[in-house]
């Protein structure tokens, strides 16, 4: 099915037709792509290039759809309709189709003024039912930024069994349980740090792919006159388990 957009992405679903006195027609998708990473991703089944640069455009499908495809006067209409989200493709919602039931994706996103975009993922092997998370990781295009990844495939329930889903989160979720807010950072990249709200959670991805694994946390500094300082240790994110950290205060 073609988008109405110009360049938009296709879709394709799966028509099975079941013999019988009454023979039944059933119109269904293949995948349902859940994204709660937070960013926007992409995905594709193949290639037209062979170094995996280019996907194939007929496979190709996104979570996220920009401001003119939005504003576009040919989705006026289908906008208005529940469910809209998973044939345009966008709010972390989209149809997938592969005959090799695989799956790449890369990431999209602007912050700001600035886009980023990463290489593609490895082949995701989405044939069979995985309840359990895997997890990947893409890195930045010309850039040292690591994104890692889980994600799990389960089977739709009721008459939509047919159908799998796949669901994508972020690796790392930091949450504040404190009555003031965070800041957290990645060891030796201190500068580029992550505000967290009191009594709220962000994602977490790497800023450096060469730097440690770790962070460091500090006391936001809105909520104190001088400007605190780092703690004195580190959390290894890929350790489960409890961290004892001392995070001074600048003013004592």
């Amino acid at each position: 099915l073609n988008n109405k957009c110009a360049g938009g992405n296709s879709v394709n679903v799966i028509m099975s037709v079941e013999a019988g006195h009454v023979p039944i027609i059933r119109v269904y998708a293949q995948y349902w792509i859940l994204d709660k990473s937070g960013l926007g991703l992409k995905f594709t089944d193949g290639f037209i290039d062979l170094i995996g640069n280019t996907p194939d455009a007929s496979t190709t499908r996104k979570s996220f759809s920009n401001g003119s495809e939005i504003n576009s006067s040919d989705l006026k209409l289908d906008i208005c309709r529940q469910g809209y989200e998973w044939s345009v493709g966008m709010n972390g919602m989209t149809l997938f189709f592969s005959r090799k039931e695989r799956i790449s994706l890369s990431i999209e996103f602007e912050a700001g003024t600035k886009r980023t975009n990463s290489k593609w993922s490895t082949f995701l092997d989405v044939s069979r039912v995985m309840p359990t998370k895997s997890v990947l990781s893409v890195d930045e295009v010309d850039g040292p930024k690591r994104f890692e990844l889980a994600y799990n495939v389960t089977l739709c329930s009721s008459i939509f069994s047919r159908t799998r889903v796949i669901t994508f989160y972020p690796r790392y979720q930091i949450v504040n349980l404190l009555s003031g807010g965070l800041v957290v950072a990645q060891e030796c990249a201190l500068r580029s740090e992550t505000h967290i709200p009191s009594q709220s959670w962000v994602p977490f991805h790497w800023e450096n792919s060469s730097f440690p694994s770790k962070i460091r946390l500090k006391f936001d500094e809105q909520e104190n006159t001088h400007e605190n300082k780092w703690s004195s240790g580190c959390i290894y994110l890929d350790k489960i388990g409890i961290t004892a950290l001392r995070m001074p205060l600048a003013n004592k």
